[in-house]
This record gives structure tokens, sequence and C-alpha cells, in this order.
């Protein structure tokens, strides 16, 4: 049989204080969607990021697991929307593309055939040249473009297809321009 062991009560308490503060759930933070899965942790993010999980949350999968093709492989037809190489239905996944140093060029989301999620262009380098975010093929939340460098040279905000807003800067970073364009 085993022994038993007596560890002080000070002790005791610690641990079971650490073990209930350590397992609680914190319920304000967890994003349930309505068919019952996590849709992560949202306390603390900003609108833009929330609108992101929002609309990743569209895809059946995680964004990983979908399928890949290329701009080479891939095809638009009369309809406009986006089909894989054999042009059965309008494409789901990702479409990536890589330069010959086999950095990543592009790497965008698609649903059902329309440009739905984050979309981002780089530079060979591996700077961001331009990304926006997507919404079943309407332009939603902040859209940036950077130069070679890596400094920002445009941001803008989009909501619902509408620009609201736009800033542009110079290769050096200083604010050159900045413009509203709906008011809210």
């Amino acid at each position: 049989m085993g022994k038993l062991i007596f560890l002080p009560t000070s002790s005791l308490w610690g641990c079971l204080l650490f073990f209930c503060y350590s397992c609680q759930l914190d319920t304000n933070r967890v994003q349930v969607s309505e068919n019952g899965q996590a849709g992560g942790v949202t306390e603390g993010l900003s609108e833009e990021e929330k609108l992101k999980q929002r609309i990743l949350g569209d895809f059946q999968i995680s964004i990983a697991l979908l399928p890949v093709i290329t701009s080479e492989s891939a095809q638009y037809l009369k309809d406009g929307l986006l089909y894989d190489e054999n042009g059965k239905q309008p494409f789901t996944g990702r479409l990536q593309d890589l330069y010959p140093n086999g950095n990543l060029s592009l790497d965008a989301t698609f649903l059902g055939g329309v440009p739905h999620g984050v979309h981002i262009k780089r530079y060979e380098n591996g700077n961001t040249m331009w990304e926006a975010l997507y919404d079943r093929g309407v332009l939603c939340g902040g859209m940036s473009k950077g130069y070679e460098n890596g400094q920002i040279s445009q941001k803008e905000y989009w909501q619902d297809g509408v620009l609201l807003w736009r800033k542009y800067w110079d290769e050096a970073g200083r604010l050159i321009k900045e413009e509203r364009t709906r008011y809210f």
C-alpha cells in the first residue's frame, strides 16, 4: 500500500489556489460561433482583428488545411469567379505564388471563387507590397501598401466596399497626406 504524505496546510491551500486560477475559463474572452465552435480569444483585440476572426470563421476548416493552387493553375471564367485548373466549381482555398528564390509572393484566400479573408502580396525580399481584407469579394477593414524598404506607403480603411479614409507616407516614413472620403 502507498504511504500517506502530509503537507503543511499553507502548501495545500497554495496548490489549491494555483489549480483553481490556472484552470479558470474566462468566458468573456472566447467567442463561440453559431455552430458551437470556439472562434478564438476576442478580448483586447482591435475591431480589425475581430473582423478578421469573423471572416476567417466562414471557412469550414482551418486556413492551413485548405487546398492550395497557384496563379498558373487558377483561372477566372466569364462569371468573374476564380476556379482551379479543372474549372468545374468556384475555388475555395488559398492562392499562393512563390518567387524563384522560394519566398512567398502572394498568399490569398478565396471562398466560392471570390476573395475572402486576408490577401498579402510581398516583394522578393519578403517585405509587404500590399495587404487587404476581403469579405465575400468586398474590401473591408484596413488595406495597406508598402515600399520595398519596408516602410508603409499608404493605409486605407474600407467599410462594405466604401473607402472611408486614407493616409500616405514617403519612403522615409513621414506622413505626407491624409484624406477622409466619408465622414462617419
